[in-house]
């Protein structure tokens, strides 16, 4: 099931836009374990991502 922002209810959607606004060294990622490096190396953006990121920057 591909889950879009129109499944969210108001207070998720406010939610997290609030977490995109927030700076990267205010986010805690502490209890998230690192990911090794070469796990990345078949990693590949999602083309949604980077057109949500050319959106906000508009």
């Amino acid at each position: 099931m591909n889950m879009t922002i129109n499944d969210l209810s108001q207070d998720q959607r406010d939610q997290l836009a609030k977490l995109a606004d927030l700076p990267d060294h205010k986010i805690d990622t502490s209890d998230i374990p690192e990911v090794p490096s070469d796990s990345w190396s078949q990693a590949r953006r999602s083309i949604h991502v980077g057109r949500r990121q050319e959106k906000r920057r508009s």
